[in-house]
This record gives structure tokens, C-alpha cells and sequence, in this order.
């Protein structure tokens, strides 16, 4: 799959500015997702492979090309997701960031886990996003261009993905389905207010698993 390529930043060209300095950020907190309920749509495939009418894509990760990519890698997936300060509910990144993001990870790993499954066996993940940010098109037709800038077609907001690991350990994992089945809970039906953690419960999750671990990652980013 030649999109499964990541672009070098001099491919992009100068009729085609990134403008990131007003990439949005919708708030400065950050969001633990909890992918394993919604791993079968991250991966499924559609049965129409209608092509992405575009030469490359930025995405959380940079730039990669989108030649052969379906425009189904761009739908913005409701993921379960718990904050910093104990709220329960959805955020929407793009299934292509999140099929990058695993497909890194399983890479990255010693000895590489097999993917995309391999990742949920004996294991975990730990994603984190962070507010919004525009997911841009480009071309390299200046007239191609130039229409999908008219149509407004060219980009499109979707939520961040700033940090991501694996977790062997064990109560991190228990954790984290422990939160999976409470926020599915929380959710049910669906209520007008997003939900915090119960009382009863969020000091143990709180300041004994989500605190340190956002801590972690923000000392990781800057």
C-alpha cells in the first residue's frame, strides 16, 4: 500500500501552505481512549473503496500519501474516552490516525507484536489525544486544488493524537477495563450532561491510575 508510506516534508509544495500555527485546540485537556471496544471499526473494511480524491494527506503523524487510500481511512470514529478531570464520553479521531498510531506501536515493539490483533493479546494500549486539529488534503494539481479549497473540501477537524504506548502490566490493564465497562455503564442510556466517574471510585482511578499517567505524558511532550 503505497499511503502506508510516510511523505517527506519537502514533497509538500509551496502552493499548498500548512498554516499550523492555527492548528485549533479546542481544550487543553487531555483524553484517555479506550480503544478495545471499538477496535472492529477501526479495522473493518468498507465494501466500496471509493478513493480519496487527493495526493496526500497531514495527518497527527505528518505527511503521507493518500494514492490508493479509500475515503473511508478519513471517517471520524466516536471512541470512548475518559479526561483529566474524571469525565466520561466520546471523542472523534480519524480512523486513519488511529489504524497509524496502532500499526506504529505494534512496529515499534520488541520483539514487533503482530497487528493489528496481536496488540489486545496479553497487552494493552494507552492513547492519548488532545483538543482538535485540521486534517488537511493537498494536491498536486494547483486546479485540483484550488476546486477543493472552493468546495471546502481540502480539510477537516479531527481530534489529536499526541501520545501512545503499549502496557504489559498488569494492573494498568485492569484498570483500564475496569473504566471500559464503568463508562459504558455511565453512558447508558445516553445522558444529556457528560458523566463524571462515580465518588465512590474515581479517588482510587483518579490519583492512583489517570493522574500519574497524564502527568507521564505531559512531561513526555514538552
Amino acid at each position: 500500500m503505497k499511503w502506508f508510506q510516510r511523505k517527506p516534508e519537502k514533497q509538500i509544495s509551496p502552493q499548498e501552505p500548512l498554516a499550523t500555527s492555527q492548528t485549533p485546540t479546542k481544550s487543553e485537556e487531555l483524553y484517555l481512549l479506550l480503544l478495545r471496544p471499538s477496535i472492529s471499526k477501526i479495522f473493518e473494511n468498507p465494501s466500496d473503496k471509493i478513493p480519496i480524491n487527493a495526493d496526500s494527506i497531514m495527518t497527527s503523524f505528518g505527511m503521507y500519501s493518500s494514492q490508493g487510500m479509500p475515503k473511508h481511512a478519513l471517517e471520524r470514529i466516536p471512541i470512548l474516552c475518559v479526561t483529566e478531570n474524571g469525565s466520561v464520553g466520546y471523542t472523534t479521531p480519524m480512523r486513519l490516525d488511529l489504524f497509524l498510531c496502532l500499526h506504529q506501536l505494534a512496529k515499534s515493539a520488541t520483539p514487533p507484536i503482530d497487528f493489528p490483533l496481536g496488540l489486545f493479546e496479553n497487552r494493552d494500549v494507552l492513547v492519548i489525544t488532545k483538543g482538535l486539529y485540521y486534517v488537511r488534503l493537498f494536491h498536486n494539481a494547483v486546479n485540483a486544488a484550488m476546486q477543493n479549497f472552493k468546495d471546502g473540501a481540502d480539510e477537516f477537524l479531527a481530534s489529536k493524537i499526541i501520545y501512545s504506548s503499549t502496557t504489559i502490566d498488569e494492573g494498568a490493564m485492569t484498570n483500564l477495563r475496569r473504566l471500559e465497562a464503568t463508562a459504558k455503564h455511565l453512558l447508558t442510556p445516553e445522558p444529556s450532561t457528560p458523566p463524571k466517574l462515580p465518588p465512590n471510585i474515581i479517588d482510587g482511578w483518579q490519583h492512583d491510575f489517570l493522574e500519574p499517567l497524564f502527568t507521564r505524558v505531559k512531561e513526555k511532550i514538552q
